[in-house]
């Protein structure tokens, strides 16, 4: 299912980062563009905004694509927006190998973007009553 273009790209901002990602993709998905904007747009804003409790906002989006489906195109667009506005100290890991890893990121700066792909494959190691400590305690962080 499709969802509608006002809700995918509700505002001009959206709407470059649609036409950016319509001109670069081989294959555009309007719902992939839309996540990886709230999150790069998130990140960029920073952690300033609160809400009435005090309690600042964690975005976190997950997409479940298949290969070929875009993923690649929308991650370096994200990464290309951070550099150009020089907040290359906010691009995180592509991949974790401890969370001690991911604790050093986070210390160096509050606002961090994770372009991680093939998440499957921490699921996957997670589940194995074999999984290594360090591993194990990323899924808690």
């Amino acid at each position: 299912m499709k969802l509608p273009d006002h809700i995918t790209s509700p505002t001009p901002l959206f709407d470059m980062w649609h036409a950016w990602a319509k001109d670069c993709a081989p294959r555009y998905n309007a719902e992939l563009t839309m996540l990886s904007a709230i999150c790069t747009f998130g990140c960029i804003m920073g952690r300033r905004y609160e809400g009435p409790t005090g309690l600042r906002a964690n975005t976190y989006a997950m997409v479940l694509a298949l290969t070929g489906a875009g993923k690649d195109v929308v991650k370096r667009m994200g990464q290309t927006l951070m550099r150009s506005v020089n907040r290359d100290d906010c691009i995180g890991a592509s991949k974790w190998g401890s969370d001690s890893g991911m604790i050093m990121e986070i210390s160096r700066s509050k606002e961090i973007i994770w372009f991680a792909d093939e998440f499957s494959s921490y699921l996957h190691m997670w589940r194995n009553p074999q999984c290594s400590g360090y591993m194990n305690n990323i899924k808690i962080m």
